[in-house]
């Protein structure tokens, strides 16, 4: 009977210390576990006012609703060059563009060179229009002003991200002059590392959302290579696409190519105020066949539409052969000789040039 009652005993003293040992740990495993805290991150660059190809606004805003269902952590950023290039964008100096990324839920965006096409005042007031912050830490006025905010701080549950924005210095040669009088466009470099310096003690993660491709010495892989604390840089400029990013000097580089064929998903890991792992992959258009468009998205997009239909119902010329332009940037096109052969008409001069860069479609044979 003493034997059985000294093995009860043991029993219950093993047990006593296993529930002691569970007591023990479980805050730890549960401290772990809360202290974890997964950020997404869904990101465009190089619109160029499309609106419909690709994945399209309106599929983009449904799965920018899902993926904040899903996780209350998401954030939407764009790299640039989203307000201008199409109809449907420049006869409204980018108010329909920037009125899709509104109802999307863009959180930020950088200056590309194309959103100053419309002008710099044009610029200040699309960036009032928007409800999301349009950034650039490198643009200076005469007067030793920032043009617009060089970064912002966004608070997540338990992590506290900062987003900066650099535009490229391209910009005075790649927009008309005038757009950017008074304006300098200051060191990529230097001014990557004052803004790592100081949002470093205020966020967990620092995100440079840049315009400035992904080559030479004024890149998004120059500032990886040579300014330490990014974590992440959302890429635009270069029409680029990494599928699953690319890492340089530890830090992650993401860019989705152009006009919203691809739409871009990077997973940020955080534990205890550190990243810990990061993840980018991408939605194709093929990913996005069966979504189902976002219904106020179309309406915004049937309200632009039906005023740019009205404009270009009207028929101010007609062309008897194809003004093909396939190929301006890298050959002699037949629409680019005839706003050529249009500049000496109007202006009587011997020569006249045009730059590839400023056709961007060709005109069917027809009416214009």
């Amino acid at each position: 009977m003493k034997q059985n009652h000294n093995v009860m005993k043991r029993i219950i003293m093993m047990a006593a210390l296993v529930i002691a040992i569970l007591i023990g740990v479980s805050p730890q495993i549960s401290a772990a576990s809360e202290s974890e805290t997964t950020i997404t991150i869904l990101h465009t660059n190089d619109i160029h006012g499309r609106f419909e190809t690709g994945v399209g606004f309106a599929r983009f805003t449904t799965i920018a609703n899902q993926h904040r269902e899903e996780n209350p952590n998401t954030l939407v950023l764009d790299a640039g060059d989203s307000i201008h290039g199409t109809n449907f964008a420049n006869l409204f100096e980018g108010e329909s563009i920037i009125a899709l990324m509104n109802h999307v839920g863009v959180d930020v965006m950088t200056a590309g060179n194309h959103e100053f096409n419309f002008g710099q005042e044009r610029l200040l007031e699309i960036n009032e229009m928007a409800d999301f912050p349009i950034l650039a830490a490198n643009i200076f006025t005469e007067d030793g002003r920032r043009f617009l905010e060089p970064y912002t701080i966004i608070d997540l549950d338990d992590v506290t991200v900062g987003v900066f924005g650099i535009a490229t210095p391209d910009t005075t040669i790649t927009t008309h002059p005038n757009n950017v009088i008074g304006l300098n466009f200051t060191d990529v470099i230097e001014s990557s590392r004052e803004m790592v310096a100081e949002l470093e003690d205020q966020v967990d993660v620092i995100i440079a959302l840049t315009h400035l491709g992904l080559t030479g010495e004024i890149s998004s892989t120059s500032i990886a290579n040579n300014v330490e604390g990014i974590d992440l840089i959302v890429e635009g400029h270069c029409h680029t696409i990494l599928p699953n990013g690319r890492v340089v000097n530890d830090t992650m580089i993401v860019t989705m190519g152009d006009h919203l064929e691809n739409l871009g998903h990077v997973e940020l890991v955080i534990e205890n105020g550190n990243m810990v792992s990061v993840t980018a992959r991408m939605y194709t258009v093929e990913d996005v066949a069966d979504v189902t468009p976002d219904p106020e998205a179309l309406e915004i997009i049937e309200y632009f539409n039906s005023q740019v239909s009205e404009i270009q119902s009207q028929v101010i010329g007609e062309s008897t052969y194809d003004l093909d332009a396939e190929f301006v940037r890298l050959a002699e096109t037949a629409l680019g000789n005839f706003v050529a052969d249009v500049f000496l008409d109007v202006t009587g001069a011997d020569v006249a040039m045009t730059n590839g860069g400023g056709i961007r479609d060709s005109i069917a044979a027809g009416p214009i």
